[in-house]
């Protein structure tokens, strides 16, 4: 009978160990791009490097999608744009804009029937590091099993009219459309 209960116990010690592991740790993507890639899309050359993208990380968390984007120069105007393609294909856009210094004038995520409500979406300019931070809540994109990602940059010169773009996996170029080149990592998340 001893044994019996013994036998018993080690069983659920064993369920129950394996029913507690931890969730799985969120995939990660970091990625670099040229210093002084960025192409003038407007107006006559000049020497600023503006929405020049050298850095990218993106996070596929349990709850959300993070993404972060170091520049060489976030001074001034700048417009952000991720784009992201879902385990169940859907495509959407992270918009995020402002005009001169200071907080997003305007941050939107679009899918494929247009603007998605997203309660919870985030979005921020950070100067002092020249970074740019976006927060996508993974319920507002299906809830993905993964997700594959590209971003770009783009900023004007105010006082010249030129506007600067880089492409985060591009060396030095764009695409005509100036959509994001998505990336073929599959950033998974249970």
């Amino acid at each position: 009978m001893r044994m019996r209960a013994i036998l018993i116990t080690t069983a659920l010690l064993a369920t129950a160990a394996a029913a507690t592991v931890a969730p799985a740790a969120a995939e990660v993507e970091k990625y670099a791009d040229p210093v002084g890639d960025t192409r003038q899309i407007q107006q006559e050359r000049g020497p600023r490097q503006a929405a020049d993208v050298v850095r990218t990380r993106v996070e596929h968390a349990r709850t959300t999608v993070e993404v972060r984007l170091e520049l060489v120069d976030l001074g001034g105007s700048v417009y952000t744009e991720l784009r992201l393609r879902t385990s169940d294909r859907s495509d959407y856009l992270v918009r995020m804009y402002r005009n001169g210094r200071g907080e997003p004038k305007t941050l939107e995520l679009v899918g494929g029937t247009g603007e998605v409500a997203c309660p919870g979406l985030v979005g921020a300019f950070r100067d002092e590091e020249d970074v740019t931070r976006i927060s996508i809540p993974r319920p507002c994109l299906g809830g993905p099993r993964w997700v594959r990602t590209g971003a770009s940059a783009a900023a004007s010169d105010e006082g010249f009219g030129r506007v600067f773009a880089d492409d985060s996996r591009l060396d030095g170029d764009v695409r005509d459309d100036y959509r994001p080149v998505l990336g073929t990592e599959r950033l998974a998340r249970d």
